[in-house]
């Protein structure tokens, strides 16, 4: 079958790059022709909001002396393709998609079916327009199958209207199968949208390590016995976690970020490293600590003990869900106090075989719909 993807337009986060990747890499295995359907990022503020932003802006700017810039919107559009130049590679290279520039371009027979997901699909703040476009709306009155894979809502708060939750549950009644990537979700669909959903893995657990380790050479490690940090939103605290871990191991530590995150950098400093790199990193690293969902998973793939501080800012359940399914809660430490050894171990033969169990059903679940 022709599958078009509906997922979170991402040139520069490389769990949602990868995600994407390992779904229509699944989907293809299956003998279907997937394509990831993308919508260009571009920012914004919306105009009724304009003059008032940017009064604010200048306010804080002159006034109260915070570090920012007026017009970040310019910036950041004008940025975008410099800063993902290494991941849009990537992309070209290894992922079926197309760029439309909404919804409603998508014609009725161009596609057998669709499949909504992963990530953080079914987060408002995080979709481009509105969210029933995610649900489908924009084809409802075809006739072609309807799947919902790991889809996440990213938080354990619900962040819906309720003019949108009734919408939503209504477009929700046509898919063939419903799936989320958190337990939560699960119940989420069942407690707003009377919808039953079964809990399955991200896309990126569907596929065996050796697929992610074929991008680069194994025997070129570039920070073998070293800590890997993936940080996405720095405070003092972590700071002083991984200054703790570097004390206690030893260890010299590494990152595979840019100072993307910082719209205030200079776009030398933002351009993301290459999504190969970022992988190597997880398979070269002695330890790794986070406060990443993906950054987890891949420890979890390559088998690397790992620390991973929840960010509220970006949902914790995320993190929780997944660990849980791996008896892996013990790994999620706040502060120096709750890390009582650095070297305690991680059963890897029970979580490998957890992630084989989980991996079959969730990949049972995709057969059952779409074949």
């Amino acid at each position: 079958m022709k599958i078009g993807i509906i997922t979170l337009p991402t040139r520069t986060n490389y769990g949602g790059i990868l995600q994407a990747f390992a779904l229509s890499r699944v989907l293809k295995d299956l003998g279907h022709s997937p394509e990831v359907i993308y919508l260009p990022v571009v920012w914004n503020v919306r105009w009724y909001k304009y003059p008032l932003t940017i009064i604010k802006r200048v306010i804080k700017r002159y006034i109260f002396h915070e570090k920012n810039i007026i017009f970040i919107e310019r910036k950041l559009n004008r940025e975008y393709p410099i800063v993902s130049k290494n991941t849009w590679n990537f992309i070209e290279r290894y992922i079926p998609f197309r760029i439309v520039h909404k919804y409603e371009s998508i014609k009725e027979n161009e596609y057998d079916a669709f499949v909504v997901g992963s990530d953080q699909i079914w987060r408002p703040q995080y979709v481009t327009g509105p969210i029933e476009n995610v649900y489908l709306a924009f084809a409802k009155d075809w006739n072609i199958k309807r799947v919902v894979y790991s889809a996440s809502f990213g938080t354990d708060k619900w962040e819906y209207s309720k003019e949108q939750t009734c919408l939503c549950k209504q477009l929700l009644k046509q898919f063939n199968g419903v799936s989320c990537r958190e337990k939560n979700g699960v119940e989420m669909c069942k407690e707003k949208f009377d919808c039953t959903a079964e809990h399955v893995l991200d896309p990126t657990l569907l596929l065996e390590k050796d697929i992610y380790s074929n991008f680069f050479d194994c025997n070129n490690s570039l920070h073998y016995d070293e800590i890997l940090y993936y940080i996405l939103d720095w405070t003092d605290n972590k700071r002083k976690l991984l200054d703790y871990i570097i004390k206690k191991t030893g260890c010299k530590s590494f990152a595979v970020n840019s100072n993307y995150e910082d719209p205030t950098a200079r776009v030398e400093d933002r351009i993301q490293p290459r999504v190969e790199q970022w992988l190597q990193g997880f398979y070269d690293a002695k330890y790794v600590i986070t406060d990443s969902f993906h950054a987890c998973v891949f420890s979890i793939i390559f088998n690397k003990p790992f620390w991973v501080v929840l960010n509220e800012n970006r949902g914790t359940s995320r993190i929780s869900s997944l660990l849980s399914i791996f008896d892996l809660s013990n790994r999620i430490v706040s502060d120096i106090d709750s890390i009582k050894d650095v070297d305690s171990p991680i059963n890897w033969d029970n979580v490998n075989a957890k992630w084989c169990k989980y991996k079959a059903s969730s990949l049972d679940f995709i057969k059952r719909y779409l074949n």
